[in-house]
């Protein structure tokens, strides 16, 4: 993590594909980046007042689902961990941007 990075969430992404008949999985891990001004995803930047919400949703024991609602549209990422602390991390962080 980088100094300015306040926290980050890591999420993992599944690619089936079809190999010599077989059908295999692919999964890459990732992470949410939040910075003071900005959320961090791979490479794409969102400035915190494009974030307009937050929420997830507990799949089973151990899986979430994490949806990020943007100017752009709505992100939806599969964790692994829970959300909840990231979740307020944000809120709290887009808090104080309206107030700078």
């Amino acid at each position: 993590m980088s100094s300015d990075t306040i926290m980050q969430l890591n999420y993992s992404q599944t690619e089936r594909v079809i190999q010599h008949g077989q059908i295999k999985q692919n999964t890459t891990y990732y992470s949410i980046i939040l910075k003071p001004n900005e959320l961090i995803v791979r490479d794409k930047h969102y400035p915190l007042t494009q974030i307009y919400d937050i929420s997830y949703r507990h799949l089973s024991s151990s899986l979430y689902l994490f949806y990020l609602y943007t100017a752009s549209g709505v992100l939806t990422f599969n964790t692994y961990e829970n959300p909840k602390h990231f979740k307020e991390a944000v809120q709290t962080q887009i808090k104080t941007n309206l107030f700078l």
